[in-house]
């Protein structure tokens, strides 16, 4: 049913009519005058504490809002990224850069990229049992460069230097020898070893300056430091870890900031590059074997991953990992041991006459010169090795006389005399 016209609701301009005639009967009011006011000044107190207390509930990162479009003047903070014209964002803290390859920092020793806080770090030479019982090693695969050469009884033994490397397990530790020590001398490296010929420790414990000597049999650093396990048979079982020896290291002391050579100093250490493209490497497969009286060693040549793969006596060399392994051949849980460089070099070892080297022992003639052969990317350089003082680097030069530059990557050095050991090799010439 249609409505009367008195049923009808007021249209807008009607509205609009009575609000006018409202206020002019306010205004014309004294005390409903003050009664408005008032209240229009109580809103606005509301409003604004409300906006202060937001702000102090988003602390000093919060950013000024936007007003919502509204029909009415009401502000209501928010923490929208949006900021107001009156008022800009305070600016939040950067993340950490990840390490890229653009910071990275070529290591000392062996040229890989690492963090530069690893890259220059005091190195540490630490002496490894090779005996039947004492295989596998633990900490071989994260060795920047590792010698082994030949010692008493026809059993040779290593010697691994770490400078970035962090092994969870390092062992099992065996004694010194002097030629070692001539080796490590060209960084004055700490020298961690567990006893040695009695004339040798007194020359280590002396005032010589060619380590910083770390003889476990010492208080100073046995256990808990450096321990004789339970899962492993004596003698073979004396071992640490990276953490340990470093903590150890400050008390000789070497810190990374008073290194016996200069980092900034091209001279002071080998040379390195970045390997070639694999089309530009060797055959794949090529092979190295060196045969000392008590085993043999033998490399063959992954070309994809550009790595001479290590066995020994015929088994896969792998790191024993920080497993409880109890040797004798147990197969290791680690990462198969396999460098960039390996090198040859031929060395006169004999029966040491000095009291230094201890009577009777082996010792080999370190400083001078000799044959070496440099296998690096599936081809051989054919050269020489030099070393011209004890402190002085030990340099492989080819043919030409000039020292030849390496990929960068661990790089194993084996020790051979022609009285002692042999070895041959089904590689390609470099170029």
């Amino acid at each position: 049913m249609a409505s009367s016209p008195d049923e009808r609701s007021p249209s807008p301009s009607d509205r609009a009519r009575l609000l006018v005639a409202r206020l002019r009967a306010v205004f014309a009011d004294p005390r409903r005058r003050i009664a408005l006011v008032g209240g229009l000044a109580v809103v606005a107190v509301l409003v604004v504490g409300t906006a202060i207390l937001a702000s102090a509930r988003l602390g000093p990162f919060a950013v000024a809002a936007t007003p919502e479009p509204s029909p009415t003047p009401t502000l209501t903070p928010t923490a929208s990224a949006s900021a107001s014209p009156s008022a800009s964002p305070s600016p939040s803290p950067s993340p950490s850069p990840s390490p890229t390859p653009g910071n990275l920092v070529a290591e000392d020793l062996s040229g890989i990229l690492v963090a530069a806080e690893l890259a220059h770090r005091y190195p540490i030479a630490i002496m490894l049992d090779d005996s039947v019982a004492a295989r596998p090693q633990a900490g071989l695969a994260a060795a920047s460069i590792v010698f082994q050469a030949p010692a008493e009884g026809n059993i040779p033994r290593y010697m691994a230097i770490f400078q970035s490397g962090e092994p969870e397990s390092i062992g099992p530790e065996r004694s010194a020898r002097l030629y070692f020590v001539r080796w490590a001398a060209e960084w004055r490296a700490v020298y961690a070893h567990h006893g040695g010929p009695p004339p040798l420790k007194a020359y280590l414990n002396g005032p010589q300056t060619d380590v910083l000597n770390m003889d476990s049999q010492s208080p100073r650093f046995d256990c808990p430091q450096i321990c004789r396990v339970k899962w492993r048979s004596a003698p073979h079982n004396i071992y640490t870890d990276m953490t340990r020896l470093r903590e150890l290291a400050l008390k000789l002391p070497a810190t990374d900031d008073h290194l016996a050579y200069d980092p900034t100093d091209p001279a002071a250490l080998r040379p390195f590059r970045d390997a070639v493209p694999e089309a530009e490497r060797g055959a794949d497969g090529g092979t190295i074997q060196v045969r000392y009286s008590s085993e043999r060693v033998a490399y063959t040549y992954d070309r994809a991953g550009n790595t001479w793969l290590r066995s020994v006596d015929g088994k896969e060399q792998r790191d024993a990992g920080p497993a409880e392994n109890p040797g004798s051949g147990t197969p290791g849980t680690g990462p198969r041991i396999a460098p960039t460089t390996v090198v040859i070099m031929e060395v006169p070892i004999r029966r040491s006459s000095s009291i230094a080297g201890a009577l009777g022992r082996l010792e080999a003639d370190v400083i001078g010169s000799g044959k070496a052969w440099i296998f690096l990317e599936g081809r051989v350089v054919a050269g020489t090795w030099s070393k011209a003082s004890v402190p002085g680097r030990l340099r492989f030069l080819g043919p030409d006389g000039t020292e030849v530059v390496l990929p960068r990557g661990q790089i194993f050095i084996q020790v051979l005399s022609a009285s002692i050991a042999t070895f041959d090799y089904e590689v390609e010439a470099a170029g």
